[in-house]
């Protein structure tokens, strides 16, 4: 399945670039601290085992996405402080992340996911010895 949570994951300046991109952005700064757009896309979104429970992958519908976070619908539901993998598809570009779930509400056709998103350290020039 995956070898690890961040061994695939973009980066923060790869998904916030992506993020310059998109448009139709929804409540711009309203009641949120983060704008967060609407984009068309799909994920694979995959549960990291843990004592609660095993290791589960849903195909969810994208519904809204930010530079800190995403919102899904899914057919199952998925325990706030879950880690999980992520494969999201937009158009013609996939990006792996990952993330935790930080809600799962009951909606119409299922559940409404947010994933607060976590990114790998960034990589930085080893200090200079003076």
């Amino acid at each position: 399945m995956h070898e690890s949570m961040e061994q695939h994951t973009a980066s923060k300046a790869q998904w916030h670039e992506a993020m310059d991109s998109f448009e139709d952005p929804v409540d711009a700064l309203g009641r949120r601290d983060m704008p967060r757009c609407r984009v068309a896309g799909s994920a694979t979104v995959t549960t990291q085992a843990s004592e609660r429970m095993g290791s589960v992958e849903s195909r969810c519908a994208l519904l809204e996405a930010s530079t800190t976070g995403l919102t899904c619908r899914s057919r199952i539901a998925i325990p706030m402080d879950t880690q999980v993998a992520i494969e999201l598809y937009i158009g013609d570009e996939v990006f792996r992340l990952a993330g935790t779930v930080v809600h799962s509400t009951g909606t119409v056709g299922g559940f409404k996911i947010g994933i607060e998103l976590t990114f790998p350290p960034e990589d930085r020039p080893p200090a200079s010895r003076e």
